[in-house]
């Protein structure tokens, strides 16, 4: 059975090139680190606990790093937008504005999606 936290702030701040995660501190990264291993247990459908996973996989361990990593920087770059004012309209972006789906998780995760029955079933009747 896995225990939880999968990975470490440490393993967090060794693979991160960006200066804003590498600054954070152990404690915030702890919560991030947390955030994303909900994040993949929803998306699993399994918290690997059961026992074939002594250790957690290495596939789910990356995507937990990656996934820290985001919501580190996210958590970093909250309130930094540049800002450009052209006659009419202005154009406001974020440096981080993308979705977790684009950070490429899912081929990392996909082979450990847990499918279960809905617990639900149609019943069609018709008159013979």
């Amino acid at each position: 059975m896995a225990s939880r936290p999968w990975v470490t702030p440490a393993q967090v701040k060794a693979y991160t090139d960006l200066p804003d995660v590498a600054a954070r501190t152990d404690a915030k990264l702890a919560v991030d680190i947390q955030r994303a291993e909900a994040y993949i247990i929803k998306y699993c459908h399994q918290d690997f606990s059961g026992e074939e996973y002594t250790t957690i996989p290495a596939d789910v361990a990356t995507a937990d790093i990656i996934l820290s990593e985001y919501y580190a920087h996210k958590q970093g770059s909250i309130g930094k937008y540049k800002s450009e004012t052209f006659d009419d309209w202005s154009y406001t972006s974020g440096e981080s504005e993308y979705l977790v789906q684009t950070l490429g998780i899912d081929g990392l995760l996909d082979p450990y999606v847990e499918t279960s029955a809905s617990g639900k079933f149609n019943m069609r009747l018709r008159k013979l």
